[in-house]
């Protein structure tokens, strides 16, 4: 296969790199979508024990959502103070993310232990949480939340995007 440079098109040359991204992330999901989904591991548990464990230990790392309340009160928004609706509104578009991120592990915990169906959303949710992917909800293109291309494993959650996004703003929210 021939490769043709980008500027042929008019192009800038980052845009090959693009596109090598796009098609090895395609080539990945390719490959994780036939990877089987019943073997145990070496430690005895069954792969929705482990989905379970990784959808609480999650839960439990999701910050609480902001007192809209207090922060109304504490950054009063007219039309002098431009920042304070800004920053009225990302902790309303974080809230209404959290909550989401709350719901929804929730339900798929309660699917995974049999207590409600697992309907297509969750049981898509649960293999991109085994694939260490952010589900599509949680996402700003498909869902209430922002774009993030950090990966959703242990290792990397206290780095993930949203917590350090909300601890920032809440430092900001005390500081002023």
């Amino acid at each position: 296969m021939e490769i043709i440079s980008p500027e042929l098109f008019g192009l800038h040359a980052n845009a090959d790199i693009s596109t090598n991204l796009n098609r090895s992330d395609a080539i990945l999901s390719e490959i994780l979508s036939i990877q089987p989904r019943t073997a145990s591991t070496k430690v005895g548990k069954s792969q929705e024990d482990l989905n379970e464990e990784k959808a609480m230990y999650i839960k439990s790392r999701v910050p609480k959502p902001f007192d809209l309340e207090l922060l109304a009160e504490k950054y009063d928004t007219n039309y002098h103070e431009s920042m304070n609706t800004v920053l009225v509104q990302e902790a309303q578009r974080y809230n209404t993310l959290l909550d989401c991120i709350v719901k929804d592990l929730d339900s798929f915990i309660d699917a995974n232990r049999g207590r409600i169906v697992m309907d297509e959303d969750l049981e898509l949710h649960g293999i991109k949480m085994m694939n260490n992917e952010v589900p599509p909800k949680w996402t700003e293109e498909k869902g209430v939340g922002f774009l993030s291309i950090k990966p959703l494993s242990r290792i990397q959650l206290c780095a993930w995007s949203l917590c350090a996004s909300c601890k920032n703003m809440a430092r900001h929210i005390v500081s002023g």
